[in-house]
């Protein structure tokens, strides 16, 4: 259970931060 909710944090964090990038690259290239 512990290594499960761990393993979804690490994969909710790992989408937040490609998100962020993403979303900063689409900013850069239309400014």
């Amino acid at each position: 259970m512990l290594k499960t909710s761990t393993l979804i944090q690490t994969w909710n964090w790992t989408i937040s931060s490609s998100v962020c990038f993403m979303m900063k690259q689409i900013i850069q290239t239309q400014a």
